[in-house]
């Protein structure tokens, strides 16, 4: 009876690792950038405006831009029916020009 072979081990080429440590780094960058005072207070912002509208309507679409021209998308629908009503409203807004 024989024996199972067994799997050659694939060796990464040269220059792998490199690759692999530089994407590695630059990801790191990037989520530091994210964690920024200035980006968590732009978070922290958004999301009490966020809060406040929820205090005041049942469901909302909150579309524009901050002071410093960031732009801002938040949608509130804590029901399947909510998410239908505000896409009918939407539908409704922006195929009469605005709402006129």
């Amino acid at each position: 009876m024989k024996k199972p072979r067994k799997k050659a081990v694939k060796k990464p080429a040269k220059g792998a690792d490199t690759t692999e440590a530089s994407s590695l780094s630059s990801l790191v960058a990037m989520m530091k950038a994210c964690d920024s005072p200035e980006e968590r207070l732009r978070r922290t912002s958004i999301q009490a405006v966020g809060n406040n509208l929820q205090e005041h309507l049942g469901c909302f679409i909150l579309i524009g831009y901050t002071l410093d021209g960031d732009p801002v998308q938040m949608t509130y629908a804590p029901t399947p029916q909510d998410m239908d009503s505000l896409g009918t409203g939407l539908h409704r807004f922006v195929y009469n020009i605005g709402g006129l």
